[in-house]
């Protein structure tokens, strides 16, 4: 009985002690769980993926399984993995480390757990436990992929669209199209994968610097099918073509990141607003230039204009130059505020004319056209100078005729009148000879004077008996053939003058002078005149010839 008792204790403590070590074997390997690693995070069936691991327990073995089941760090293998692929056994050294990278063939079927299973497409985990151990240590995940993407076009310029057509992914999910990760909309076609997993769609390609991007076609189970699109640099103008000193507006994309750009127009580099032009991180910029005047550039065919990085990425866009227009400045320039006036010396200012062409100048609204003739130089520009001649106040063309063409500009002509002279001669009520001279005060005008001179019968001038015009001093006297007939005192005579400039402007009449013109003394009269002066001479002899006797 005591034996048994003995034997009993014994018993106890032996299961006890078992119990003990059983608890503390299993913790001993979840003490450092590790870390797996893959050279790839995702691939196609038959692809082969290394894997590394370090932080494990040192001088252990592990075995490697793959599976699609989903479980956690500690979980037993057998419980939550039903199916599962052994990938393999791997050694870890004295640092807790893989001696060596395992690799693994993704395969087509999982065969080595409870469960068999085909290998699709989806999120697939790698785990590791410690050898004759089922406790989970550390596991990482891995997509598997099916299907491929094919691009049409695979290369062009931001802004392109490229086609996108897929297969061999899962019917009926959901499509998602990322370039170098980045999710980016599709334009048009399919968003979502048809009964036979084929799809077709077309984006576009978003701003990138110049090289190899990744587009990827991604459905809902995980699969990512991926191609390469290059993109090549590209620039664009605002216009295709502009006259010379006209500014340009430039862009451009696809080129490198964060560059110096240099733009050429043809082979000769032009200066750009701002001075320097970079690239974002995205590869593009803006900015703008101004053609430069070169001959060589006008006419003809499109002058290339070329934008450059710093990684000899380039690209040109044509730009047809075009010659400035013929044109003529006058100076002084004239207004209704500042006119010129007749006399003045123009200078006719030509730019952009056919060099050594013949060019016509004319003044048009004189009396007469007045013309002269000059030739422009190598450079096409001329200068000329006018007189200007008579003409009436208002705009009048200043026109340069040449083989290219008609090209006018305008002159102000003065509209201003000149003052009204003050009457001289003959003074109001005065008797005046019948070859009568007029006197009146000079004026000044801008553009010279003449005067025009009205002799009438009435204060109304109803009756004008004698009109001179074009008067260049401020006096006239009758010409023998323009005698007035005497009227005696009774009947005045009338005149006037007003002022007349070379644009035709007039002052207004003078007031009205009245002079008489009377008859010329007859024989009789004259007689009488003598015999009246004789009297007097006598009359004057005899009170002389008294005086003197008296003082004798």
């Amino acid at each position: 009985m005591k034996r048994y008792g003995i034997f009993s204790s014994l018993a106890s403590g032996a299961i006890l002690s078992c119990l003990m070590t059983a608890l503390f074997v299993a913790p001993s390997y979840a003490a450092d769980k590790g870390t797996l690693t893959l050279d790839v995070d995702h691939g196609e069936i038959g692809d082969i993926v290394e894997i590394d691991g370090y932080d494990f327990d040192a001088d252990t073995k592990l075995n490697i399984y793959f599976s699609r089941d989903k479980a956690s760090v500690d979980d037993r293998l057998s419980s939550e993995i039903a199916s599962y692929e052994m990938a393999g056994l791997v050694s870890v050294d004295q640092r807790g480390d893989f001696i060596a990278p395992r690799s693994f063939k993704i395969p087509e079927e999982l065969n080595d757990g409870r469960d068999s299973e085909e290998v699709w497409s989806g999120t697939y985990y790698f785990y590791a436990t410690y050898r004759d151990d089922r406790y989970i240590m550390a596991l990482v995940k891995f997509t598997v992929s099916s299907g491929e993407i094919e691009l049409t076009p695979e290369e062009g310029v931001v802004g392109s669209e490229v086609s996108i057509s897929g297969q061999d992914m899962r019917p009926g999910e959901k499509i998602t199209i990322e370039y170098d990760d980045i999710k980016i909309d599709i334009m048009s076609g399919d968003s979502i994968t048809d009964s036979s997993g084929e799809f077709l769609c077309t984006v576009i390609i978003p701003e990138s610097t110049a090289g190899c991007h990744n587009i990827t076609a991604a459905d809902e189970s995980g699969n990512k099918p991926g191609a390469d699109f290059t993109t090549k640099p590209g620039v664009t103008l605002d216009k295709s073509e502009q006259t010379i000193d006209g500014p340009v507006n430039i862009s451009g994309s696809g080129f490198a990141y964060r560059s110096d750009i240099t733009i050429t127009i043809d082979a000769d580099r032009i200066a750009t607003t701002p001075a320097s032009l970079h690239t974002n991180h995205y590869g593009s910029f803006t900015g703008s230039i101004t053609i430069p005047y070169y001959s060589i550039y006008v006419g003809g065919k499109p002058s290339k204009v070329t934008a450059h990085d710093a990684s000899a990425n380039s690209a040109s866009a044509d730009l047809t130059v075009l010659p400035l227009p013929a044109g003529i400045t006058l100076e002084p320039a004239t207004s209704l505020t500042s006119p010129g006036y007749v006399g003045m010396e123009l200078t006719v200012t030509g730019t952009h004319f056919t060099p050594g062409s013949s060019v016509t100048i004319t003044y048009k609204g004189s009396i007469s056209t007045d013309t002269t003739t000059v030739y422009a130089d190598n450079l096409g520009d001329f200068s000329a100078t006018l007189v200007i001649p008579t003409s009436a106040a208002g705009i009048h063309q200043v026109t340069a005729v040449s083989s290219d063409g008609s090209i006018s500009s305008l002159f102000t002509m003065e509209s201003k009148p000149p003052p009204i002279p003050v009457t001289l001669i003959p003074q109001v009520t005065n008797t005046a000879p019948a070859r009568t001279r007029f006197v009146w005060q000079d004026v000044t005008d801008t553009s010279g004077v003449t005067y025009l001179l009205q002799i009438g019968a009435d204060s109304s001038f109803s009756t004008i008996l004698l009109e001179k015009e074009g008067l260049t001093g401020s006096e006239y006297t009758l010409a023998e053939k323009e005698e007035l007939e005497p009227r005696g005192q009774d009947t005045p005579y009338y005149w006037r003058v007003k002022a007349i400039d070379g644009a035709f402007n007039e002052s207004d009449w003078t007031a009205p002078g009245s002079f008489y013109v009377v008859p010329p003394a007859t024989p009789a009269s004259a007689w009488t005149k003598y015999l009246w002066i004789a009297i007097g001479v006598l009359v004057f002899l005899l009170i002389y010839r008294i005086r003197r006797g008296k003082i004798m």
